[in-house]
This record gives C-alpha cells, structure tokens and sequence, in this order.
C-alpha cells in the first residue's frame, strides 16, 4: 500500500484547487490477465485500449483505505458497479486548502 499511497500524493499535487480526480477501483481479487487504458480521443470522447498484463492477483482496497488514501481529498460521489469495480469522483478543496 506504500505504493498507493505515492501514487494518490502525486495525483492529488496535480489537481488545481476545486479540480476533480476521477478513480476506479477493482472489488474483487480475481487474477488480472490484461490492463485496460483509457485513451482520450476528443473532448467527448474516451476509447478503451487493452493490452495483455503479466496474470498477478489484483489486491483490493475497501472503500475506506481508499478514502484515507486521498485524505486531502473529498469523496464528492462514488458508485458501486455491477462489473465488480467502485468508481469514485475525488474533489479538491476550491479554497486551496489541503
């Protein structure tokens, strides 16, 4: 989890005050076989891109270790889905604070 905890320091630095991170977390620790991108095609428009990943199990978080994890941050929706993952959209203070 250290490494998580890197990752959401860094992308949390990026956001501009009020700016939006947008996450999706796996809920189930099956074993991955391929990473999905997301590939931003125009302003409307995201395609998926997979590619073939060395089978590791995925580790999963529950919902409060990812909300510490962007502690900083507030969870302003998360949805549970249907596909085994959690989206969740992520808020930076507009204030600048935190």
């Amino acid at each position: 989890m250290p490494t998580s905890r890197t990752l959401a320091a860094s992308l949390t630095g990026l956001l501009r005050p009020g700016g939006v991170l947008y996450g999706l977390f796996g809920t189930t620790p099956i074993e991955l076989s391929h990473y999905t991108r997301f590939v931003l095609e125009a302003d409307d428009r995201l395609r998926l891109q997979t590619y073939a990943a060395t089978r590791t199990r995925r580790e999963v978080l529950a919902t409060r270790e990812i909300h510490r994890m962007f502690g900083t941050l507030t969870a302003d929706e998360f949805v549970l889905l249907r596909s085994h993952s959690r989206e969740t959209l992520f808020r930076k203070d507009p204030r600048g604070n935190g």
